[in-house]
């Protein structure tokens, strides 16, 4: 998913990722460039994303950033008519991939323009490949909770966007990135780990009328298994 502001030029600011029913990931730092461009309020954000030959639009209700990482939840809405059963992929997550293991990332490039003429998302679409580093308690400002290093070659633009592990599960969003040095010649970008987000209450509002509780993205496993009994008109993907 690309975030962008609902103005006219629909500039791309960075990557997000749908966690749950209603709920996306981002980085924080993505939100507060957002914000230093002067566009308010924050229900001005959108998200886009391409979902086989529809566009999706999800605007966003609620932004809930962390002080202790570089991760912020936005809580979305549907602000797009499907053309037939609306179909969205919920990204499994997980925790610290292990060093040496492999890792992929996949996001959209900055400043691109977005969507464009007959309702496309004309973006330029990244994907990489890398191993899994060391594990660090935080690394700088922009990486100032868990995180964990890899040579994953990163775009700018896919901040925010998820990174996989071998299994394909989502063990961090995209944080930052150093230029190699003596102390790291092989691993130049650095993945925020979703610890905090994992265990906080988050009250979405999308769908309407499914939440009838706080929800824990830590409890995501019994929440899939409850959406595939209730889909009330919304397929899942898991």
């Amino acid at each position: 998913m690309a975030v962008c502001a609902n103005g006219p030029d629909r500039t791309i600011f960075g990557s997000a990722f749908m966690a749950g029913p209603g709920v996306a990931l981002t980085a924080n730092h993505v939100i507060e460039q957002y914000r230093d461009i002067g566009r308010v309020p924050d229900e001005s954000m959108v998200l886009l994303a391409r979902k086989g030959d529809e566009l999706q639009i999800w605007g966003v209700h609620e932004i809930i950033m962390h002080a202790g990482a570089d991760v912020a939840a936005l809580l979305v809405e549907q602000r797009f008519q499907p053309r037939g059963e609306l179909g969205v992929d919920v990204l499994e997550l997980t925790t610290c991939p292990l060093p040496g293991e492999l890792v992929g990332a996949m996001g959209y490039v900055a400043h691109a323009p977005s969507f464009a003429v007959d309702g496309d998302l004309r973006a330029t679409f990244h994907l990489a490949t890398g191993i899994a580093g060391d594990f660090y308690e935080a690394r700088g400002q922009m990486s100032n909770g868990p995180s964990f290093a890899s040579n994953l070659a990163i775009i700018g633009g896919m901040s925010g966007s998820p990174i996989f592990d071998a299994q394909g599960r989502v063990a961090a969003l995209y944080g930052t990135s150093i230029r190699p040095d003596l102390d790291h010649p092989e691993y130049p970008s650095f993945g925020q780990l979703l610890w905090q987000v994992l265990v906080e209450d988050l009250r979405p509002v999308w769908p309407i009328g499914y939440h009838h509780r706080p929800i824990k993205l830590l409890e995501l496993a019994h929440e899939s298994q409850r959406i595939r009994e209730e889909p009330r008109g919304v397929c899942y993907n898991w």
